[in-house]
């Protein structure tokens, strides 16, 4: 039982760290595209006039770049739910080989009656490299995210601006086109 519960762990550990290697190039780019966005967007700041016409126009850079926020977001959402089914089915294996061997807590040292050397260092191996990648996409994940929230926090102060900038156009004025008014000179 313990030799089969623990060829499906390293089975899914496998599995899972060339996903995780995927998704942390994945994270590294999106980051590196968030930071090139932000300088160019403060670069942008410096020299347009917020009241111009221009700035109430989204910029095909924009675009792109709520494509691509839209895009991160479903892949990141899809990856963690896989990671999250993955990292379940690992905990319950871990549990069964507890249950199996006698012990209250999981280790890898408690495996190694139950391998070979090559196989117990196999496994050590790839459950080293899945922590670290683990890690590293937890850490960029971190970094990350208060770029969105700033980004957010960006747009939500632009609308206001807009907001702002429509209001004082239509100050002196109503946008509703009235109908002409014709003054009698006769009387």
């Amino acid at each position: 039982m313990p030799k089969k519960t623990i060829s499906a762990l390293l089975e899914i550990y496998q599995r899972l760290l060339p996903q995780c290697e995927q998704h942390l190039a994945v994270l590294t780019e999106y980051n590196r595209v968030l930071d090139d966005y932000q300088t160019s967007k403060q670069d942008k700041r410096t020299l347009s006039h917020p009241e111009t016409a221009d700035a109430l126009v989204l910029t095909e850079q924009e675009k792109i770049f709520d494509t691509l926020l839209q895009k991160f977001s479903a892949t990141r959402a899809q990856t963690f739910a896989g990671f999250k089914l993955n990292i379940d089915k690992t905990s319950q294996l871990k549990n069964e080989l507890c249950q199996a061997i006698g012990v209250l807590q999981f280790r890898n040292e408690l495996l190694k009656p139950y391998l070979s050397d090559t196989e117990y260092c196999q496994f050590c191996e790839i459950h080293d490299a899945l922590g670290i990648s683990l890690d590293k996409i937890r850490e960029i994940d971190q970094q990350i995210i208060p770029k969105i929230q700033t980004e957010l926090e960006s747009v939500k102060i632009e609308l206001s601006r807009i907001r702002g900038v429509k209001k004082m156009k239509f100050a002196y004025g109503s946008p509703v086109s009235r109908e002409p008014r014709f003054i009698d000179k006769s009387k």
